[in-house]
C-alpha cells in the first residue's frame, strides 16, 4: 500500500480533510490483489472528485470499500456524497465510519466527522407517506425507495422532489412537493383505480336503438380523441420544460463547477485564501442546482405518462372489443350499455 502521508495530502473539493485508504499486508495473493484493486478505485475517485465528478467519485469510493473494506474510505465516500448533494447518504456514510473506526479514528478526525454529519443532518428532512397498497412500488426521484408499507418517515434533502407510485391495479401516481429541513412533510398518494368505467345511452320508443347506439358510441370515440390530443400536447409542453430546465442547469452546473475547482485550488495553495462563506454560498448554489434537477426529473416522468395515456386513449377509442349491448323494458322504454377505456 501507498503510505499514509500520501493520501492525507489529498482534500476531497468542498471538504477539509480527507481520509486515508489503508489496509493491513496480508500475507495471500488474493488479499494483496484486493488491496491493489481497492487502491486504483481510490485513486479514480480521487481524480473524479477533483474533477467535479462526484457521482463518479461515489462508485468509485464504493468500489475501493467493497474490494477492501478499511473504514477510512467511508471517510471519503461521506464527504462524496455530500459534496454531490446527498445529505442523507453523507450524514448516514460518515456516521458508519465513527461507528466502525471506533477508536481507532483520532480525536481531530472524529470532531470533523460529527460537525460535518451536524451540518448534513441541518439539510435533511421526512417525507411521511400516507396509506398504500401492500406491496405498491415507491420511488422518490426515480431512485426505488421499496414497496409498501413504510412504518417511518423517509428521510430526504431539502428542496424539490417527485414521488411515484405503481400498484397493481392502480393507475400510476406522480407528485412534485417541497421538503423542508428539520421538518416532516406528508403526500397521501390519490391512487385511482384501473378500471373501464361504463356509459350508457337511453331514449324512448320511437327511437331507433341501433342508430342511437351508432351515434353515441361514435361520438364517445371522438370526444376520447380529442382527450388523447390534449393530453399528448401536455406531454410535449411538460417535456419541453423539463428540457429547458435541464439545459439552464446544466450551464449552471458548469459555472458552478468552475468556482468550486478555483475554491479548491486556493485551498490547496494558501487555505488562509478562503473564507468559510465561499464555501456555504458553494454549498448553496449546488443545492439549488440538484432542486432544479428534482424538478426536471419529474416533469420528464410526468410527461412520459402523459405521453403513454394519450396513445393509449387514442388507439382504443371506439375499440370494435366494447360491443354495445341493448335492453328493452316495460312501455317500450330502452337503455343501451357499452364499456370503453375513455
Amino acid at each position: 500500500m501507498a503510505s499514509s502521508g500520501a493520501y492525507r495530502r489529498r482534500q476531497l473539493p468542498l471538504t477539509l480533510a480527507i481520509g486515508m485508504l489503508l489496509a493491513s499486508p496480508a500475507p495471500a495473493a488474493h488479499a494483496q490483489s484486493a488491496d491493489d484493486a481497492a487502491r486504483q478505485h481510490f485513486e479514480r475517485g480521487y481524480e473524479a472528485a477533483q474533477k467535479g465528478s462526484f457521482e463518479q467519485a461515489i462508485e468509485e469510493f464504493k468500489l475501493a470499500y467493497a474490494a477492501s473494506p478499511n473504514f477510512s474510505v467511508l471517510f471519503n465516500l461521506g464527504q462524496a456524497y455530500g459534496a454531490a448533494g446527498r445529505p442523507v447518504q453523507a450524514a448516514r456514510t460518515l456516521a458508519r465510519y465513527l461507528t466502525i473506526g471506533g477508536a481507532a479514528v483520532d480525536a481531530e478526525q472524529r470532531r470533523t466527522a460529527q460537525e460535518l454529519i451536524a451540518y448534513y443532518r441541518r439539510r435533511i428532512g421526512s417525507i411521511r407517506i400516507g396509506a398504500l397498497p401492500a406491496g405498491a412500488l415507491v420511488a422518490l426521484d426515480g431512485e426505488e425507495l421499496g414497496s409498501a408499507p413504510f412504518g417511518e418517515p423517509i428521510e430526504a434533502a431539502a428542496g424539490r422532489h417527485a414521488l411515484t407510485v405503481r400498484a397493481v391495479g392502480y393507475q400510476p401516481f406522480v407528485a412534485s412537493f417541497d421538503v423542508s429541513a428539520g421538518q416532516i412533510t406528508s403526500v397521501d398518494p390519490a391512487l385511482r383505480a384501473e378500471g373501464k368505467p361504463t356509459s350508457a345511452v337511453g331514449c324512448t320508443v320511437p327511437c331507433a336503438p341501433a342508430r342511437e347506439l351508432e351515434r353515441a358510441q361514435h361520438t364517445r370515440a371522438k370526444a376520447q380523441k380529442l382527450v388523447a390530443i390534449s393530453l399528448g400536447s401536455a406531454a410535449i409542453l411538460t417535456g419541453g420544460a423539463a428540457l429547458t430546465i435541464a439545459l439552464i442547469n446544466d450551464s449552471r452546473y458548469r459555472e458552478w463547477q468552475k468556482k468550486s475547482n478555483a475554491f479548491t485550488l486556493a485551498f490547496q495553495e494558501n487555505p488562509s485564501s478562503t473564507r468559510p462563506e465561499q464555501l456555504e454560498q458553494l454549498l448553496q448554489d449546488e443545492t439549488s442546482i440538484r432542486n432544479r434537477d428534482a424538478v426536471a426529473i419529474g416533469l420528464g416522468v410526468g410527461a412520459g405518462m402523459l405521453a403513454v395515456g394519450s396513445v393509449v386513449l387514442y388507439l382504443t377509442a371506439g375499440s370494435s372489443s366494447h360491443v354495445p349491448s341493448v335492453a328493452i323494458g316495460p312501455r317500450g322504454a330502452w337503455s343501451a350499455d357499452f364499456r370503453s377505456s375513455f
